[in-house]
């Protein structure tokens, strides 16, 4: 009877030491897929959230987006109108895909809030955004009006940014992001506002006329001064970096006007 009762006694303990074991690898191999993989890894990081967007995205609602004036922009997944064109490459739109480009759009980088943090009626957290849908659509429409480019402006106080407007190879519509995504028109996914590198050369050439100018005037120098021979690359005095011209044009001899 004590054999028997100490049978029992170290099968129960077995049983006990494997359960915990088990336990044990469990919580490890689920701690090591969602915990740490995706944290250093992207693959894993996607898979994690697809899990988390699955088990949500039946029930649950994408939060609201509204602007700095309290405009909504974006309800129940979707863009109001003119804005569904001139916050598309902005907001982009929720992925779980790495060949998703648009996935890394606000949309998809506010995830956590939109769609994972959801109040009672499931509903994910309201953002606000520091934009102005006014300036936003007035660059889309107005100045950007179709062509290749984009528009940034910010506030000069705060640095917030008051629009980012951006236009590539399609007129895209945020509220039909696989329109997108089937597209194969080269560079049709490139966001120019966030991702173009071109440098802004322009932006320095008031300056540097003004510069010109005032020591034209302050020298009383003849409009000689004012004449270069443009070969295409600068090399300025006492330096060594080379200042290349977009293209590698050369102009030729040129006045302040060209």
């Amino acid at each position: 009877m004590n054999n028997e009762i100490m049978i029992n006694k170290r099968r129960i303990r077995f049983t006990q030491i494997g359960s915990i074991i088990l336990c044990l690898l469990f919580l490890t191999a689920f701690g090591n897929t969602y915990l740490i993989q995706p944290s250093i890894n992207d693959d894993a990081r996607i898979a994690k959230d697809l899990v988390l967007y699955n088990a949500v995205s039946t029930y649950a609602t994408e939060g609201p987006i509204y602007d700095r004036n309290g405009n909504i922009i974006s309800q129940n997944s979707t863009l109001a109108y003119p804005e569904n064109y001139s916050y598309s490459w902005l907001l982009g739109y929720y992925s779980t895909s790495l060949g998703m480009e648009n996935v890394y759009g606000l949309r998809g980088n506010l995830k956590d809030y939109l769609y994972f943090l959801l109040d009672k009626d499931n509903v994910g957290a309201k953002v606000t955004l520091t934009t102005d849908s006014r300036i936003q659509n007035y660059a889309h429409e107005s100045i950007l009006q179709g062509i290749e480019g984009s528009v940034i402006v910010l506030d000069n106080k705060t640095g917030a940014i008051l629009a980012l407007a951006s236009q590539s190879t399609v007129n895209y519509d945020g509220n039909d992001p696989m329109f997108i995504l089937q597209s194969e028109i080269e560079g049709s996914q490139f966001r120019r506002g966030t991702y173009e590198n071109d440098p802004p050369g322009s932006t320095f050439k008031i300056i540097t006329s003004i510069a010109a100018l005032e020591k034209s005037r302050d020298e009383q120098l003849d409009e000689s001064f004012f004449s270069f021979n443009d070969t295409g690359t600068y090399i300025p005095e006492g330096d060594q970096f080379e200042i290349r011209n977009y293209n590698n044009i050369a102009y030729g001899q040129i006045g302040l006007n060209e």
